[in-house]
């Protein structure tokens, strides 16, 4: 909606418009790749990433059919509801992982409780 509303007079806005854009949607994305590295051995960090990966383009392949279904039947709006229940379902399920600590805190907790 930001950028349909920057007139085409303004280079600036647009540009920077289009920077928050990809800032928006880049941040999360690598949050959740640093996450499913950071939580395991590394050893395990390949399998990890791969299994991030096959759950985004999963998501990804499927997302096109009921959210075009959505936009047919039911409008604009409920487009964009139904993409907000989804970041927040996503919100809820990262919950979790609030206090989770990466493979290198554990070893250093390890370390001084067995130094202690």
């Amino acid at each position: 909606a930001a950028f349909a509303a920057t007139p085409a007079s303004m280079g600036a806005m647009q540009w920077f418009t289009v920077f928050m854009i990809g800032f928006f949607l880049y941040g999360p994305q690598m949050m959740i790749g640093l996450c499913g590295a950071e939580l395991v051995r590394p050893d395990s960090v390949g399998a990890s990433q791969g299994f991030l990966g096959w759950v985004a383009y999963l998501g990804a392949a499927n997302a096109g059919i009921p959210l075009a279904m959505i936009v047919q039947n039911l409008g604009w709006g409920a487009y964009f509801s139904t993409l907000m229940g989804a970041c927040a379902i996503a919100c809820m399920l990262m919950v979790p992982m609030i206090n989770a600590s990466s493979y290198n805190q554990k070893l250093a907790e390890k370390a001084a409780a067995g130094g202690a």
